[in-house]
């Protein structure tokens, strides 16, 4: 991350069903195909939870990348989190925040887009997007930033590659809404049958403490 931070991710997933479910979690990288991407296969008995520490280096052995996780399973009773987080300036504690995994009703798709509220790019702090295909096929991707008045701000197109992930750093900033703090965005899905992962990260520029804004 900017300004040194070292952001590292801790996956939970509980499994509250009675039957033992089987799943697989495959790292997708960013701005590639994800679709050859390293898969581990678990396993998890009904009643059980597990938490993979630093989850790229406990299951993948990698030790600075980023990107999304596609997690697969037989089972619809997993509840899965991710936790990411850093130490702060200071060395003391950490600063994170949790996201849960997304399932199809969070996807944004065509006609059904994601609506992204509470951003800003400010001297305190900054806004990044994430932009995940959920799907094998590669899709477009039209952000459009809007301000406190439905005032149109900028738009961006993004295309993603079959179960690729990208980030829009500083995104409010990108399209025409620095020093604002009162914009949202709208991303649209245009490609048919495509689905879309869409969250964003305020950022504080000062302990690099994020917080997750979800559709």
């Amino acid at each position: 991350g900017a300004g040194g931070a070292l952001y590292t991710t801790d996956l939970a997933i509980a499994n509250p069903g009675a039957a033992d479910a089987s799943f697989s979690i495959q790292f997708l990288g960013h701005d590639v195909d994800g679709t050859e991407g390293p898969v581990s296969r678990r396993a998890l008995a009904g009643g059980h939870s597990v938490t993979y520490a630093d989850v790229l280096g406990s299951l993948f052995g990698i030790d600075v990348d980023y990107g999304a996780l596609r997690i697969t399973s037989d089972s619809s009773q997993l509840r899965i989190s991710a936790l990411t987080s850093t130490p702060p300036p200071d060395g003391r504690g950490r600063v994170g925040q949790s996201v849960p995994a997304f399932d199809a009703a969070r996807l944004a798709s065509p006609g059904r887009p994601a609506v992204l509220v509470g951003l800003r790019d400010v001297a305190s702090s900054r806004t990044n997007l994430l932009l995940s295909n959920a799907s094998d096929s590669p899709v477009s991707v039209t952000i459009h930033l809007v301000d406190a008045r439905d005032s149109a701000l900028g738009s961006a197109e993004r295309s993603l590659p079959p179960l690729g992930m990208t980030q829009v750093r500083s995104v409010v900033a990108q399209l025409g809404g620095a020093d604002r703090g009162d914009a949202y965005l709208v991303v649209v899905v245009s490609t048919p049958g495509g689905a879309v992962a869409a969250c964003a990260t305020v950022v504080d520029n000062v302990t690099h403490a994020p917080s997750a804004v979800l559709p």
